[in-house]
């Protein structure tokens, strides 16, 4: 199995990355539902408490899909969350689902591994 590639966030950048999903088997089909309940964390190595909660909803890829049944999401990573991201430190986004029928229970879907790079200066 191949590693998933990092997101490159730039310190101080807000942006959207979209991130596939985990799917049934090796089929196509996406394991969310429509009513599913998504949360996203940003964690670092060895802390419990989230770096920080990102936004996080089903990515539409501009209306063509509806993001659930391809397990499509999008995090969006606001600019006063990624300046305070240290460029030396070891970063993971997991996306969460909760089924809105037991919205206790939840479920990673994602999980990516992020590599922040410092603002560029001119």
């Amino acid at each position: 199995m191949n590693p998933r590639p990092p997101t490159v966030l730039v310190q101080g950048q807000p942006t959207s990355v979209p991130y596939q999903g985990n799917l049934r088997g090796a089929g196509t089909q996406g394991i969310m539902n429509e009513t599913d309940i998504l949360s996203a964390s940003v964690i670092t190595t060895g802390v419990a408490a989230p770096v920080y909660t990102p936004d996080v909803a089903f990515y539409t890829a501009n209306s063509t899909q509806t993001g659930y049944g391809q397990a499509q999401v999008e995090v969006s990573y606001e600019t006063a969350d990624v300046g305070l991201m240290v460029p030396s430190v070891h970063y993971t986004v997991v996306v969460w689902r909760a089924l809105a029928s037991s919205p206790s229970i939840l479920e990673a879907v994602v999980r990516y591994p992020i590599v922040v790079e410092p603002l560029a200066i001119p």
